[in-house]
């Protein structure tokens, strides 16, 4: 049998083993900046090991970052632009409507029934809102308002009727029995002695007018006694 020394290459007997080369660092292929024979790139000191921190470190990555970071600015900027722009007119809009001197003027609020002008200034009055309730009227009706609601304008007219509300909730729903709202062609009246209200004064005979789009606009007003009898 063949000593198993002699494939070795080591004479039977001898009890030698060759011994195996070593490996050091120095037998191999310096790894560099660049690919080395091995075909091997070193990882670079400092870098990120996962994709999307590599894909920000990137040049593109990070305009990519600042594109979106201004994106978003610019959707914040507009949102608190388009905020404030619509704060300012809705609290503007509710200021004193005055007579047309001096203070903001109002865009007419118009209604789709003459009816429903009616109830939605029974209902500003009795919260005391009265920019709102004032701005229901055309200026020639909000002035005939004012001046049968016992003068100044027409805010303090609302404000004064709204010093004499007992009952909110009853003041700003009203009834209309039949005869209460006439409509003759393009104008209306309404006269709150033909209606029901409770918890308040009432406000008289209102006049409306059609307007080519089918809306009315309170436009003039009348006096009643306070008893809402004749003579």
């Amino acid at each position: 049998m063949r000593h198993p020394t002699a494939r070795r290459g080591l004479p039977p007997g001898s009890g030698a083993t060759r011994p195996r080369p070593e490996s050091t660092w120095s037998d191999r292929p310096l790894l560099s900046g660049r690919t080395g024979s091995a075909g091997i790139r070193p990882p670079r000191q400092g870098g990120t090991i996962m994709g999307a921190g590599v894909a920000q470190n990137t040049p593109r990555g990070r305009l990519d970052v600042a594109k979106k970071r201004s994106r978003r600015s610019l959707w914040l900027f507009l949102g608190g632009f388009l905020l404030v722009v619509g704060g300012y007119w809705y609290f503007s809009d509710d200021s004193d409507p005055g007579t047309g001197q001096g203070g903001p003027t109002y865009s007419p609020v118009y209604w789709s029934t003459p009816k429903e002008a009616v109830i939605a200034v029974y209902q500003f009055t009795a919260h005391g809102d009265a920019g709102k309730a004032c701005a229901l009227f055309s200026p020639e009706g909000r002035d005939a308002f004012a001046r049968n609601s016992g003068g100044g304008d027409c805010q303090q007219a609302v404000q004064r009727l709204n010093g004499r509300v007992t009952n909110r909730s009853s003041y700003a729903n009203p009834g209309f029995p039949e005869g209460a709202v006439t409509v003759r062609g393009d104008r209306a009246e309404v006269r709150s002695c033909q209606m029901t209200v409770d918890g308040g004064q009432r406000l008289g005979a209102f006049v409306l007018s059609r307007l080519p789009n089918g809306t009315w606009a309170i436009s003039g007003h009348e006096a009643e006694p306070a008893d809402c009898r004749t003579g």
